[in-house]
């Protein structure tokens, strides 16, 4: 077919074809790609409100108590008024009274009193096993030394 043609010629019509080629193949290729997503700044459709179950009167004026592991167990501490508790003369009850503080407890902090000759400042509760920073800033204000 191009045999009649000179060299150079033949070698511009072979260029010319192969370039078409390649743009077929690109554009072929362009189709075979998935189109893009068409995303929507407003949904189209409108959701419908959330229903809300009507709301009950409450009848029972007793307030609700989770149940506990053990029902006979359960008490509330009184706790003590700021400033009431002595650490050098309370007894373990009154001990019990501060936030915290249990009868392990209390019989440590007793036990420290005694093996110390009692406390010389608040401070020294953090030597009693069981009491850290947290638990004496909570029971602090309800202490006095004397």
């Amino acid at each position: 077919m191009f045999s009649h043609l000179p060299p150079k010629e033949r070698l511009g019509y072979v260029g010319i074809a192969g370039l078409l080629l390649f743009a077929v193949g690109y554009v072929g290729a362009q189709r075979l790609r998935r189109p893009a997503q068409i995303v929507f700044e407003t949904p189209l459709v409108q959701p419908e409100p959330a229903r809300q179950a009507p709301v009950q009167p409450i009848t029972d004026p007793k307030p609700q108590v989770a149940p506990s592991a053990s029902p006979a167990i359960r008490t509330t501490k009184t706790l003590a008024a700021p400033g009431s508790v002595s650490l050098n003369s309370a007894t373990a009850a009154e001990l019990q009274t501060l936030p915290g503080v249990g009868p392990a407890t209390a019989q440590k902090i007793l036990d420290f009193r005694k093996e110390n000759q009692g406390f010389r400042s608040i401070d020294e509760l953090r030597h009693v096993k069981g009491i850290g920073e947290k638990k004496l800033a909570a029971m602090r204000k309800y202490l006095k030394l004397n």
